[in-house]
């Protein structure tokens, strides 16, 4: 059988989430066959920005 290739347009945070989303519920597997991804987007690179892990650094508020 031939693979199925999902195509998300859109690398920011929505296309990236579908991915995962989709990834999590296909198994990359859709009716016995696998699950090509291909993720387009009009941006070289990616930048995600997330606050430090509260856990690693101490903090005391003044």
């Amino acid at each position: 059988m031939n693979d199925l290739t999902c195509i998300i347009i859109g690398g920011g945070y929505a296309g990236l989430q579908a991915f995962k989303q989709i990834q999590a519920t296909t198994r990359d597997v859709a009716n016995g066959r696998r699950i090509r991804f291909v993720l387009i987007d009009k941006q070289p690179g990616h930048l995600r920005k997330s606050l430090p892990n509260p856990q690693l650094h101490s903090m005391t508020i003044c």
